[in-house]
């Protein structure tokens, strides 16, 4: 069991009897009779699951991590919680990108490290992430929804996405309770003028004009279904067979999924006479 005592001034301070039999005291200060028996059967709650050598319930837990960086604290100096960690939003960045550097592509690298930028200009590189409510995450998406010079709906939000994701690892990493990006999204329709149809007599007259480099684009593009430039790019001859009529594609775009590396496409009878006017 815990104690409240209250001394001459009003400031409280709760005192219980550890796991070793040591008595110990927190110092709570100046706060409501309500608040001061909130922490007592928090603290109570605590001890006992130390005692009893029990992992934390999900209340408590929740509990524990909406409390401010004082009182956790003053219950981490008396051994009832472990020490919070704390990272910065200029380190954690430069930390999460260096360790992707290993697995992630360049134009990925540079992707991110454009978003870092975006990051610390706006929050700032000595901001503690646990800073980063959700009120100040929406900030971010209204920043990049009216910033200039102006993004397209679309990158607003892939970097948004991104963003998310960043924040994701941060709380997987326990240095965040949860993850203020997680409901902030922006939608990303493609604007109606930017749509268009390709019909296969529009590619052919394309394919007519173009030289032997942008015919095969083209046409794998149109008529195989291709991502350009990512696919495209990353086909080479080896991975073309004209004797079974099948391709390997490399996917870069899904190769982190298992399976994802590579696809088998059909040499579809329209790729052909482009195939065979590569060397004109």
């Amino acid at each position: 069991m815990a104690s409240l005592s209250k001394d001459k001034k009003g400031n409280v301070t709760i005192q219980f009897v550890g796991g070793d039999k040591k008595r110990r005291s927190i110092r709570l200060g100046k706060v409501s009779q309500k608040v001061a028996n909130e922490v007592k059967l928090k603290v109570e709650n605590l001890n006992a699951i130390l005692v009893a050598k029990l992992p934390m319930d999900a209340d408590t837990a929740r509990w524990v991590a909406a409390i401010g960086d004082d009182l956790h604290a003053k219950l981490s100096a008396v051994g009832l919680l472990p020490p919070r960690q704390s990272s910065e939003l200029g380190e954690f960045m430069d930390s999460y990108i260096e360790r992707r550097k290993a697995d992630a592509k360049g134009a990925t690298i540079t992707n991110y490290t454009t978003i870092r930028n975006d990051l610390v200009n706006y929050y700032g590189t000595k901001t503690d992430l646990r800073a980063v409510t959700v009120k100040v995450a929406d900030d971010l998406r209204l920043h990049y929804l009216t910033r200039k010079p102006k993004l397209a709906a679309a990158t607003v939000a892939r970097r948004l996405k991104t963003v998310r994701m960043f924040f994701e690892h941060a709380r997987k990493m326990k240095l965040i309770p949860t993850n203020p990006f997680q409901e902030v999204k922006a939608p990303s329709a493609l604007p109606e003028e930017r749509r268009y149809y390709i019909s296969a007599s529009d590619a052919e007259k394309l394919i007519a004009v173009a030289n032997p480099t942008w015919r095969i684009i083209v046409a794998l593009a149109r008529f195989a279904g291709l991502r350009s430039p990512s696919e495209v790019l990353s086909l080479k001859w080896e991975h073309i067979s004209f004797e079974t009529g099948r391709m390997t594609v490399p996917s870069p775009k899904t190769e982190h999924h298992p399976g994802g590396a590579c696809r088998i496409c059909p040499i579809f009878k329209a790729l052909r006479p482009t195939w065979s006017r590569r060397s004109n």
